[in-house]
């Protein structure tokens, strides 16, 4: 039974030191509601990092362009540290990652959970922020709350025919 503890309390504070350790970047540009730059404190270099599973709206997709932008600044603001999870690179060469807060709230989740992103249903791997968005659909929060409003990938859509 001792060893059978002493096992758990092991593998817990390995856990937890691994969560010490985790790497950190510092945020040093919130560019729109989905897409930050950080810098890499062990390497010295700076990463966009595109925010994975979601899609904001565009800056000039009025009003809500701005308000998630608005919003990402007070979740991730300047100087702020961050961790990175689930990390890949798109097409673009940018960062896909899931970002948390150095306290571990992950901030993809609450950007859509808060109605200011939208789940992005076309990147693989993502299918837990549907419910998160059903969720604050029915509450109607933020782009939810207008029935006008355009996804961001139609509203890119659209853009590029006119």
């Amino acid at each position: 039974m001792i060893s059978k503890f002493l096992f758990i309390c092991v593998i817990v504070g390995l856990a937890a030191l691994a969560s010490i350790h985790a790497q950190l970047y510092k945020v040093t540009k919130v560019y729109d509601g989905d897409t930050i730059t950080v810098l890499d404190g062990s390497s010295g270099k700076y990463l966009k990092i595109r925010f994975k599973c979601i899609d904001a709206p565009e800056i000039d997709q009025t009003p809500w362009g701005a308000l998630s932008q608005n919003r990402l600044n007070q979740l991730t603001p300047l100087d702020t540290y961050i961790q990175l999870r689930n990390s890949s690179l798109d097409q673009y060469g940018r960062t896909l990652a899931e970002v948390y807060t150095i306290s571990g709230v992950n901030i993809n989740e609450k950007l859509v959970r808060e109605g200011y992103c939208v789940y992005y249903y076309k990147q693989s791997g993502c299918g837990a922020y549907k419910p998160i968005q059903d969720a604050a659909k029915v509450e109607k929060l933020n782009v939810w709350s207008d029935p006008n409003f355009i996804m961001p990938w139609d509203f890119r859509n659209n853009k590029t025919v006119v």
